[in-house]
């Protein structure tokens, strides 16, 4: 994943004791053959002893990116559920952490 724009696909279960995963997708080119395939990598599971907040979200993101060294602006999408937690995180992340470039896709 070194040198590349990612777009990064989180859920957790809304049950107590969840766990939350974070998914990089990224688009992975051979030029010599002049193909390209789109290759993901699970970067973060977290055991979780409750329920989580949008700030608690954005934590864990920032957790699964510094563990492979990324930054936020490394990243050039997101995709996750349209629930509350999710759209407060997303812009926690979009106007705090200074990645207004952003794309977001819901998932319904």
């Amino acid at each position: 994943m070194k040198k590349k724009d990612l777009c990064l696909i989180w859920d957790a279960t809304p049950r107590l004791g969840d766990l939350f995963a974070l998914v990089a997708r990224y688009v992975q080119l051979d030029d010599s053959q002049r193909t390209a395939r789109t290759e993901q990598r699970l970067i973060h599971l977290a055991f979780l002893k409750k329920t989580m907040s949008a700030e608690h979200v954005v934590s864990e993101v920032n957790q699964g990116l510094q563990n492979r060294r990324k930054r936020i602006s490394d990243v050039k999408a997101g995709s996750e559920d349209g629930c509350l937690v999710n759209l407060k995180a997303n812009g926690i992340i979009a106007t705090t952490l200074g990645n207004e470039a952003l794309h977001w896709m819901i998932s319904i």
